[in-house]
């Protein structure tokens, strides 16, 4: 044993070869002040220490000894205790990426990267229909085809430098910020009259430029093409009011039943027809056959009484289709004579002719809706497989003929010489008995529905062809085309 000083204490702590032992003594420590007796001594791995005075120090300290030995003395308090990494509990930190509805939230068109031709022709067109509402604009004041790619490419670049994948709901929803800008985009037909529906057009048009700068982005993606089935309940009650529907009752008065029963049309007052009206609307939506319910009801063919529910169903007076009908007769005529196709209409020409004129238009034959009978037809004998009403012809002669309306082998109407008068009795028809259009000549009724009667439903249509979103766009460029059309300027319109 022997009493070093503090450097031979260093010393020796360096060259201890196994262990050191350090044994404090009470009497030599009081003896030789500042001074530590050390012991070297050595001892083999497996072998304890029998003296319980001698404290074991390992000849390797490593971090977690001193971190875990909480009661040092010489510790310092101030020092943070750090948990041992297996006790520290699992977190999983999920990314999260923004949304595409959240990147788009307050985007806003920058009008000021628009071309300033197109920005001042959209100026001055907004002041001619913000003083002319009911007419249409000239040609040389509308867009050209090249400026509304211009106008439609420039907003899709400006929504791609945010991101390239972009919902159709939001391109829906620039639509109607590019018709809250310009209303004079709005497509209105030339009595005035829009669908409230041209921002689907304009919306079609930025998802189909998006979608094509983005067609090589993967090749290996398919899209498969939904076709959803047409909910023909919902349709065939598309443009008529829900209070209409809802008037429906099994009673009626004695003496009214017995008018209804009687079918001369002198006893078809205004009053008995609104007094039979919930009566009636019950017999109608009976799941009876349609030859059945003619049968106990032969009052039911009667036009007055279809023409009283016509507009009870829809607010619009079935004479409404032969008063525009007139007012458009001779622009159709000059209209056609300014394209090559379908063919040119004479002054002399009938409205039979004009009709088949309109049906060519949206790619229609009239000839699949009016069917003709030859002169000497027995109505009991007129058979047809159509599945919804049509419009039967039957010859009378010195080019004569009369007009019904046949559905399900059964006559519906009392009859007309005219075929605006036919084709008035086919849409009240379709209304009343609530019928879906024909799917052969679904374009062309909706053209007469819209173009001559002024019914535009904001949601749903009677028409079966293929839609885009809620419109039909043949039959709305269609009409677009003869609202837009000016005779004094030649040639077809710019559109």
């Amino acid at each position: 044993m022997a009493i070093v000083d503090d450097q031979s204490f260093l010393h020796q702590l360096q060259i201890a070869p196994n262990v050191l032992t350090i044994v404090t003594n009470s009497e030599t420590t009081s003896c030789a002040s500042g001074s530590v007796e050390v012991q070297s001594a050595a001892i083999n791995v497996g072998e304890t220490a029998e003296d319980p005075t001698i404290e074991q120090v390992p000849a390797e300290i490593n971090d977690e000894t001193m971190d875990n030995n909480l009661h040092d003395e010489n510790k310092s308090p101030n020092v943070s205790v750090k948990r041992c990494r297996e006790q520290l509990p699992g977190f999983h930190v999920v990314k999260k990426n923004v949304s595409t509805g959240m990147k788009f939230r307050s985007f806003e068109i920058k009008w000021d990267k628009v071309s300033d031709n197109t920005l001042s022709k959209l100026d001055a067109l907004q002041d001619y229909k913000l003083k002319n509402q009911s007419s249409s604009a000239p040609k040389s004041m509308r867009l050209t085809k090249q400026e509304r790619c211009g106008l439609i490419n420039c907003i899709v670049d400006q929504l791609r430098a945010i991101d390239t994948c972009i919902q159709a709901d939001i391109m829906e929803t620039v639509a109607k910020d590019i018709l809250r800008k310009y209303p004079c985009l709005e497509m209105v037909d030339d009595d005035g009259y829009g669908d409230g529906l041209s921002y689907v057009v304009l919306k079609h048009k930025l998802i189909n430029h998006n979608s094509y700068l983005n067609r090589f982005k993967d090749p290996n993606h398919q899209t498969t093409k939904v076709t959803s089935q047409t909910r023909k309940c919902s349709n065939a009650r598309a443009g008529t009011s829900k209070e209409y529907w809802a008037k429906s009752s099994p009673e009626c008065a004695k003496e009214l039943f017995v008018k209804l029963r009687r079918d001369e049309p002198n006893l078809l007052s205004d009053e008995c027809l609104q007094s039979t009206h919930a009566f009636v609307r019950y017999r109608l939506d009976s799941h009876r056959d349609l030859r059945t319910l003619l049968l106990e009801l032969p009052v039911l063919r009667r036009r007055k009484l279809l023409s009283y529910h016509f507009n009870q169903a829809t607010g619009t007076d079935i004479d409404t289709l032969r008063k525009f009908f007139n007012m458009k007769r001779v622009k159709i005529i000059e209209y056609s004579a300014a394209v090559s196709k379908p063919g040119k209409l004479l002054e002399s020409c009938s409205d039979a002719e004009i009709f088949q004129f309109l049906a060519s238009m949206v790619g229609e034959n009239l000839n699949n809706l009016v069917l003709k009978k030859e002169v000497g037809t027995r109505m009991e004998d007129i058979d047809h497989a159509s599945g919804g009403p049509v419009l039967v012809a039957i010859d009378m002669g010195n080019d004569k003929a009369m007009y019904y309306v046949y559905a399900e082998q059964t006559r519906l109407s009392e009859g007309t010489e005219d075929i605006v008068g036919g084709i008035q009795d086919l849409m009240s028809v379709h209304y009343v008995h609530n019928f879906v259009y024909l799917k052969e000549a679904s374009k062309f009724l909706e053209l007469v529905q819209q173009y001559f009667l002024k019914i535009i439903p904001s949601k749903g249509s009677k028409s079966t062809a293929n839609r885009v979103g809620p419109i039909q766009r043949v039959v709305k460029k269609a009409i677009e085309t003869l609202s837009s059309y000016d005779a004094s300027q030649p040639g077809p319109s710019n559109l």
